[in-house]
């Protein structure tokens, strides 16, 4: 398991290296850190020593998060009949990129691997992993959403009918990002690789429309602009509008919650700067082990998302910290959690009915706390990383072809390079 040291610590990544390693010996195995100082470029002796590691013993599979140690893969060997491989490839090695963000933000498409496993937090990712890097060549795809380690659970029993929060959020907003900044140069996230009128259509067909999937509006606009349109890559493209589209869906329901007159909590950097009325509190940041902290102390927490057929790790330590979640992932999720398991779902196109319904079960604090108990349970029993890294040894195990292309992919005629 490579661990880059660059990486600022209590985040997202320590934990989920932590969560990983203790599963994979709770099933049987034994892992093995490989540190290293900087995302995609090891060092010499780095590499010297990652090579040393795979000659003395057999390992069967790297499992790199984030994709993070992707640089390591860029390393080739000589073969015994002189062909220069990639390291892994030169062992026998399989390598899983493990992907907790959207394709194009973690580098699955920088690991060389002819056993390259890509594991994603969506069911629509490998969609847009397609759309994004139309040459990514994997072994073999599985959704594996992240998971929870139940130490993280930081919720007592006895001060659950007093919890000092009724509704919390938490999540960072990036102001600039509510414009259409692809077209404004003096804007801080302006880049040449932006295409206006792409992103303009995009983004309007995903308003109009915010509970499809980004792969449905990218090929949808694709369609409607023609083959023609302009020399631009579409991965550019998707990264701008979704960026746009994360940070504008937060900004709509904390704002449209706060005008109700709830309670709310809102944890993050950014928030800051805006007009709140004085029903809403804010933090202005917290590391990883912090929002378990909020969270222990929530009635409800609300989750906006660009993950409509999967799960980002929020909702699951809401729950493992007996919060109520509120979220518009409702694919995925809605499967796993039935009526009354603690995860209730709602549209974008439908905030004004949020705040009544988040205000009428907070007049049944019973209610809440048995919502909250049972989505505990449900979490900890299918939803540890246990689970997950059982459904990627599976796929280590597994020799899967390449499935055949479908006749309903996109035109890449039209996504130049």
């Amino acid at each position: 398991m490579p661990l880059c040291l660059s990486v600022p610590a209590r985040t997202f990544y320590q934990d989920f290296h932590r969560g990983v390693s203790d599963a994979l010996r709770t099933l049987g195995h034994e892992p093995r850190m490989f540190q290293f100082s900087a995302i995609g470029e090891p060092s010499r002796p780095e590499i010297e020593d990652l090579v040393g590691e795979l000659d003395r013993q057999k390992f069967d599979a790297i499992f790199d998060i984030a994709c993070w140690g992707y640089g390591l893969t860029h390393v080739d060997l000589q073969a015994p009949d002189g062909r220069q491989e990639p390291m892994f490839d030169r062992f026998g090695v399989a390598c899983a990129g493990m992907l907790f963000d959207h394709p194009y933000n973690q580098a699955i498409n920088g690991i060389r691997s002819r056993r390259l496993i890509a594991t994603y937090p969506d069911r629509d990712h490998s969609r847009v992993a397609q759309l994004a890097f139309p040459a990514l060549q994997v072994k073999h795809a599985t959704f594996t959403p992240p998971a929870i380690r139940t130490t993280n659970d930081y919720s007592e029993p006895a001060k659950q009918p007093n919890k000092p929060i009724d509704v919390l959020f938490i999540g960072n907003l990036e102001t600039a990002a509510l414009e259409r900044f692809w077209k404004l140069r003096g804007n801080a996230f302006w880049s040449e690789a932006y295409d206006p009128a792409f992103c303009d259509a995009l983004a309007d067909t995903m308003l109009a429309d915010p509970d499809r999937s980004l792969h449905s509006g990218v090929e949808s606009t694709m369609k409607d602009l023609g083959g023609n349109h302009g020399n631009f890559d579409v991965t550019s493209q998707m990264r701008a509008v979704e960026g746009f589209l994360r940070y504008t869906y937060r900004h709509r329901v904390m704002s449209s919650l706060a005008g109700s007159g709830l309670s709310l909590c809102i944890a993050g950097k950014g928030w800051e700067v805006l007009d709140m009325p004085a029903n809403v509190q804010r933090v202005k940041g917290t590391d990883y082990e912090g929002l378990f902290r909020l969270a222990a102390q929530a009635k409800i927490c609300i989750d906006a998302s660009t993950y409509l057929n999967g799960a980002n790790d929020r909702v699951f330590s809401y729950g493992l910290n007996r919060a109520v979640c509120f979220t518009n992932a409702s694919g995925y999720l809605r499967e796993v959690f039935g009526a009354g398991q603690g995860v209730h779902f709602y549209s974008m196109n439908g905030l004004a009915e949020l705040a009544d319904r988040i205000k009428s079960m907070l007049a049944q604090p019973e209610g809440i706390l048995e919502e909250a108990e049972q989505a505990r349970q449900a979490i900890r029993s299918s939803h540890t990383w246990i689970h997950r890294v059982g459904d990627i040894l599976s796929a280590v195990r597994t020799d899967i072809p390449q499935p055949a292309a479908h006749a309903d992919q996109p035109d890449h005629r039209y996504l130049r390079k």
